[in-house]
């Protein structure tokens, strides 16, 4: 092992020399994770089979064409452990990647490796690469395993539940003194065509290299892509993470839950419940769009040291500080002068952007288009100058800006590298924390978005793909490319509806009763893991009616850097939810909840057609505060008083005990809609009583204004383009503390 060390440590110091005497090299993301594919009391068995794939795939990308195993080596040792002291003694023939120990200690956790080399030769010479393979989790197993039960199944889905399973673990970690922290878990399933204990092992097989992963607590699973009429083993490996009571040592419990002979039916209803193959390799490849360009973060040490200062209209970069002081900046091969680029940023989708080109290196579109930029000569400056100035620029706008230079001291050089920083904003431009609150206070909240459900004898259907998408798709979202969690679990809690829908506080406990259940404390919450929108729920009472809170995380990027927050849809058998009725004066239950009428759906971008009704009593989880808001309500009576003249305009306020609302302005210039949308805000005073606007215009010319709430101020926002014509807006504000209900029709005129 000493040897292995040695020679591990020398070829690590022979290539940071020659990074140093030649440049940076591209940082490889590798993959040595070994998986325990099965174990009892006694045995673990190991598999690299993943690991060894894609060290052969890095083989490839080095260009070598001829490669081949030396050997593999296994070594173990009961944790905790001195790593550096573990045997590699047990030789594993070079065919074989998968390796079983036996004579362990029951319930022990150990650290399994697996020293490898390959011979290799190729256009850049022969040679051979040492490392080794590793495995995360490894532990025997104690006692008995414990057994999931079935809950239902389709033709091509099964659920079932480990709940119970789960409970047991838990007490047993108790029983032996330790405080149970949290789980990791990971199922697999296989089909019994080849008998139950094969399905067995293949499921195993699968929960260990854990393709399907389960949120913490997440007590039901629900298996998908199955054949109808077939016979299927179910396998989750659970970890559970704990203290000891006494010391505080920390301790992994290990169990597997497993069920066979869980059937389908027999109807394919694949259209139905859709099935997406899991990720089963390591993704390791080089953003192929940044053609082979050294792309140098702030973060990187080896880096250029970039320094910026901003104006409302520039920004300067300077690179005079270096942080080695005898670090020249020069001209980088092949060019004369120093050059560099400047790029607007564009909002995009990170994780999508990893998966098209490669996560490996990746630093985004912005940056991607600054440097080609910057190969093209957007801006040179002679090498004797230690600043440069980009002028010009929006205020208040994102810019991504780089350098395109070589570096050279003492001790190595770098002949060409691209120093680079994103996200510089000229002055004026918000904060990302108040970007943040921008987005989570503009956003319109998810109960207005209305799901699907099917409620047949004890069995339900449940959607909200329509819902999460058009949720996504709201303005304030989609400008920062929204997308459901990947990787989340969205949780769903239920819960009788009462015989009496009139009975506003019975029907509220109802919904309380949904959220309790999906705040999963106690594993009672159904999950539903990503990417799926839908799920089949059973046991149900055929004579009742449910009400279904469905909690889902929603991810936002801000220049590439991924954001989050939780909301929650509540799909309610009755076709409307009761939150949303109340906010848009709907009918629920047969009883008028608000001040008009409204059905529901999912029409538009506010989840309920083109109108707006503002936040009395039910606030967003993250933000609460004042909202958005777009429902359908009713034609309000004028209260005596007020007046409906259109344009600027001030009814009588005070002295008639009316709110007083008033109108930035009548006329929008078509000209300069050419250029850039236009706002005309319309302000509420003397009342706090809810405020509701409603798009009154003609047929032609609805929805063409977008609509929002905020505070005591209504924004109608005319986009770039809007034609000429009038536009007709009532903004109705409910009666309150003495002040009457007060209603003004406002006509916009875009001339």
């Amino acid at each position: 092992m000493k040897q292995f060390l040695k020679k591990l440590l020398k070829g690590s110091a022979v290539a940071f020399g020659l990074w140093m005497l030649v440049g940076p090299m591209s940082a490889k993301a590798y993959n040595n994770t070994m998986h325990v594919v099965d174990a009892t009391d006694t045995t673990i068995t190991i598999d690299w089979s993943m690991a060894a794939d894609d060290q052969f795939e890095e083989q490839k990308a080095d260009g070598n064409t001829s490669y081949k195993w030396d050997y593999f080596k296994v070594g173990y040792a009961a944790n905790p452990c001195d790593r550096n002291k573990i045997k590699h003694n047990i030789s594993v023939n070079t065919k074989l990647r998968q390796y079983t120990i036996k004579g362990l200690k029951p319930d022990t956790e150990y650290t399994i490796e697996v020293d490898w080399r390959i011979s290799h030769s190729g256009p850049k010479g022969t040679g051979t690469t040492v490392h080794n393979f590793q495995v995360l989790d490894a532990a025997t197993t104690g006692g008995s395993n414990e057994t999931a039960k079935f809950v239902g199944s389709t033709g091509t889905t099964a659920a079932v539940d480990i709940s119970e399973a789960l409970r047991n673990i838990e007490c047993e970690c108790r029983e032996k003194n330790h405080k149970p922290s949290m789980y990791t878990i990971s199922v697999g399933y296989a089909d019994q065509a080849a008998g139950t204990e094969a399905a067995l092992m293949k499921a195993k097989e699968i929960a260990g290299k854990k393709y399907y992963k389960l949120g913490n607590k997440q007590g039901i699973y629900n298996m998908r892509g199955l054949s109808p009429n077939h016979t299927y083993t179910f396998v989750a490996a659970v970890w559970l993470s704990a203290n000891n009571a006494d010391t505080g040592n920390y301790k992994k419990f290990f169990k597997y839950v497993q069920l066979s002979d869980i059937k389908t039916k027999d109807t394919d209803d694949s259209a139905i419940y859709n099935s997406v193959e899991p990720v089963t390799k390591f993704d390791s490849r080089k953003d192929s769009d940044a053609a082979g360009r050294y792309l140098s973060s702030s973060y990187d040490s080896y880096g250029v040291t970039l320094a910026t200062t901003v104006t409302a209209d520039s920004i300067t970069l300077d690179w005079s500080k270096q942080k080695q002081a005898d670090r020249k900046i020069k001209a980088a091969k092949d060019e004369k002068k120093l050059c560099f680029a400047i790029v607007e940023d564009e909002q995009y989708d990170a994780d999508a952007d990893r998966q098209k080109y490669g996560p490996s290196n990746n630093c985004g579109p912005n940056v991607r288009k600054a440097a080609k930029k910057a190969d093209a000569h957007q801006f040179q400056a002679d090498v004797s100058t230690k600043s440069f100035t980009f002028s010009g620029l929006k205020p208040a706008t994102s810019y991504t800006v780089i350098m395109k230079c070589s570096w050279e001291n003492k001790t190595g050089k770098s002949e060409k590298i691209y120093p680079y920083l994103t996200h510089i904003c000229t002055e004026g431009a918000k904060t990302d924390s108040e970007i943040d609150s921008h987005v989570k206070k503009d956003k319109v909240i998810a109960y207005m978005y209305d799901g699907v459900v099917k409620h047949q004898g004890s069995e339900a259907h449940l959607d909200w793909t329509n819902a999460i998408k058009n949720y996504c798709g709201q303005t304030v979202l989609s400008e920062y490319c929204a997308r459901p969690g990947i990787d989340c679990v969205t949780e769903i809690g239920y819960a009788k509806l009462p015989a009496d829908l009139k009975n506003s506080s019975a029907v509220k406990a109802s919904y309380q009763a949904a959220e309790k259940m999906l705040k999963n404390t106690d594993y009672n919450a159904l999950a539903v893991n990503y990417p799926y929108s839908n799920t089949r729920i059973y046991n149900l009472d055929p004579g009742a009616k449910y009400v279904f809170a469905v909690r889902f995380t929603t991810y936002w990027y801000l220049c590439g850097v991924r954001h989050s927050f939780t909301d929650t849809f509540y799909i309610d058998e009755t076709g409307i939810n009761y939150y949303k009725a109340n906010k848009t004066g709907a009918s629920y239950g047969g009883s008028s909840s608000g001040s008009g009428e409204s059905g529901s759906g999912n029409s538009g971008e506010n989840g309920s057609g083109d109108d707006i009704s503002s936040p009395d009593d039910q606030q967003n989880e993250e933000n609460p505060s004042e909202e958005k808001r777009d429902g359908r309500t009713n034609d309000s009576n004028t209260a005596p008083g007020s007046n409906s003249k259109s344009g600027r305009q001030v009814n009588s306020g005070k002295a008639n005990n009316l709110a007083q609302i008033t109108c930035s302005s009548e006329k929008v210039s078509y000209k300069k809609l050419k250029k850039k949308a236009q706002t005309v805000t319309i302000k509420i005073d003397n009342s706090k009583g809810k405020i509701s606007v409603k798009d009154i215009s003609s047929k032609k010319n609805r929805n063409v204004a977008s609509i929002s709430i905020k505070g005591r101020k209504v924004i109608l926002k005319f986009k770039k383009g809007t034609s000429k014509g009038v536009y007709k807006f009532k903004v109705t504000v409910g009666a309150k503390d003495g002040i009457k209900k007060t209603t003004e029709t406002f006509k916009i005129k875009v001339s």
